[in-house]
């Protein structure tokens, strides 16, 4: 799944990998939790907190929000 974001995003999946793709101007707090498979960026982030499965940080202003919950899947952030 591929998605250009310019607001506020929810993804909430059961399997599946997730694949977003941001804008550079965007700011978002930032919150990722899967049950397997690994969470990964392509742009700056500042992390707040970071397990193998958990990740709460900022992307710029931290002005919007994105959370992502997959069960069985990664989650991939990248700036394009």
């Amino acid at each position: 799944m591929v998605s250009e974001v310019e607001g506020d995003v929810e993804v909430d999946t059961g399997s599946g990998s997730v694949l977003l793709s941001v804008p550079p101007q965007l700011g978002a707090e930032v919150e990722i939790d899967v049950g397997s498979g690994g969470i990964d960026f392509d742009l700056p982030v500042q992390v707040v907190e970071m397990k193998r499965t958990y990740f709460r940080g900022r992307i710029g202003d931290g002005d919007g929000r994105i959370d992502i919950d997959t069960g069985s899947g990664g989650v991939k952030l990248r700036q394009g």
